[in-house]
């Protein structure tokens, strides 16, 4: 889950920082947490592209406040939770126009950090991927994942950006997987959304790698690769 934290005081960015990691990791989450000290600053890093899951705004900052920081995001196209933090609850009807998908008061108490992000968790659970990672488990988002192999006794699931190794095996995945994906071999599952190309014995995907079809699998990953296909058409 990629967090960014917003507020023009560098004391409360870095406890603010320090608590949310820590709770985080308590809750099994994969955790990035970015800060920002100004309005202006979040605003140039989202035109550069980059996106977060999770936005906490200070309202009361400098010359861009909160409020008009989260408005030029939702204008941005930002879709992403916005979570206002302020010392005083008189902008609490302000912040609500901007889409806000909580409202907290300062100082930050560790159970409201806590139950923020068991909330965002529960949201997004339907679809996202919870597997063992070492002695914890991390959040994958299902629409993230390009393609997962499974090679030398462990899975490797590869996402847009990253790769995340773990000891579940492919049978166990496969449960938990809709018909987005398919098991075209016994060492790989693939996303649909991300093959560009399907030939009699493999796949091609936008990242430019080709994934292996078993014979077993061909006529099944075939089927199901016009099937996803034809689903996405709209009438």
């Amino acid at each position: 889950m990629k967090i960014w934290i917003c507020d023009d005081a560098p004391g409360f960015l870095e406890e603010y920082k320090k608590l949310v990691l820590q709770q985080a990791e308590e809750l099994c989450l994969h955790a990035e947490v970015r800060t920002f000290a100004s309005g202006e600053e979040i605003l140039s890093y989202a035109r550069a592209g980059h996106q977060a899951d999770v936005i906490f705004l200070d309202i009361l900052m400098g010359e861009l406040n909160g409020i008009d920081t989260a408005m030029a995001l939702r204008e941005m196209g930002v879709e992403n939770h916005i979570v206002f933090i302020t010392s005083t609850p008189d902008y609490a009807i302000e912040g609500y126009k901007a889409k806000a998908f909580r409202y907290i008061l300062k100082p930050i108490r560790i159970d409201t950090v806590r139950t923020l992000l068991e909330e965002i968790l529960e949201e997004g659970r339907e679809d996202s991927l919870v597997v063992p990672h070492g002695k914890s488990s991390l959040s994958v988002q299902k629409e993230d994942i390009v393609y997962i192999e499974r090679i030398n006794r462990k899975t490797i699931i590869h996402t847009q950006n990253d790769e995340v190794e773990s000891a579940i095996r492919l049978d166990e995945l496969e449960k938990q997987l809709d018909s987005r994906f398919i098991r075209c071999h016994k060492s790989f599952i693939v996303n649909f959304k991300y093959c560009v190309k399907l030939k009699a014995s493999e796949m091609l995907l936008k990242n430019g790698v080709s994934v292996s079809i078993s014979r077993p699998n061909a006529q099944k990953t075939k089927a199901a690769f016009f099937a996803y296909h034809k689903k996405s058409i709209v009438h």
